[in-house]
């Protein structure tokens, strides 16, 4: 009868199969594997730490860009940009403008419209017909 066993191992054997198989570990083992986990989480710490570390480069690297990547999409999809500057002001009456030169070059920045408190004031003499 145990030949009988036997062959059935062996049998049994041949087949190739995946299962699920709980191993228990009691005394040194387990403290073999306790030491384990202690090393591999104090190495995953130390990773983690890197990782953090790394992404606040990256994070202080990508910020102007994305700045920089923002402020040209809106003036492509406005087609101008607003910037805050110190300009000298020079009215021109001509055509209702006012113009806006840099103060160090003397170049012409911009200009915008006149506001009606802006225009000059005409008087216009009327006569009375008498």
């Amino acid at each position: 009868m145990s030949s009988s066993i036997d062959s059935q191992i062996l049998r049994m054997a041949g087949k190739l199969s995946h299962e699920a198989i709980k191993i228990e570990y009691r005394g040194d083992s387990l403290a073999q594997k306790q030491s384990e986990f202690v090393s591999v989480s104090a190495e995953l710490a130390d990773l983690e730490e890197e990782k953090k570390n790394r992404m606040n480069e990256f994070k202080d690297r990508i910020k102007p860009i994305k700045v920089e990547h923002s402020r040209l999409l809106d003036i492509t999809r406005k087609g101008y940009e607003v910037v805050h500057k110190e300009v000298k002001c020079l009215a021109n009456d001509d055509n209702g403008t006012i113009e806006f030169y840099d103060t160090n070059s003397g170049e012409l920045i911009g200009e915008r419209r006149q506001y009606p408190n802006e225009r000059p004031v005409m008087f216009v003499k009327v006569e009375n017909e008498q």
